[in-house]
């Protein structure tokens, strides 16, 4: 059974992708995600994002991505504050219901959340 959940956490982690959306302009930029964030895939969705090169307003639309526990949130915020480092700005997009609770959760406390959220 261990072997098993293993094989699975593993081919979970490779299912995450990121397109780059035609809504994208020289002044924004569109990610539509797709996939599972959560502990095994964080690796490969920090590998997704081009910080340096990206313009100075990146949307990651989640709509098609289902964060699953509190590290999909923390892997959200580390990429926010690469953004956040360059002087642009991060919003998120189509974020689930309980994809918002969880992050309100993780944002409690914080001065100021990495991200901003577009309805």
């Amino acid at each position: 059974i261990i072997t098993s959940s293993l094989g699975f956490a593993y081919k979970q982690s490779r299912a995450l992708t990121a397109m780059v959306s035609s809504k994208s302009t020289n002044n924004k930029k569109v990610y539509n995600l797709k996939g599972p964030l959560f502990f095994g895939s964080a690796q490969t969705f920090d590998a997704l994002f081009t910080p340096k090169n990206d313009p100075d307003v990146v949307i990651l639309n989640l709509s098609d991505c289902h964060l699953m526990d509190h590290s999909a949130v923390n892997s959200l915020e580390t990429i926010a504050e690469k953004y956040t480092k360059l002087g642009k700005t991060l919003w998120l997009e189509g974020v689930s219901p309980e994809g918002q609770r969880m992050i309100q959760k993780y944002c409690q406390g914080l001065s100021s959340p990495p991200f901003q959220a577009i309805s």
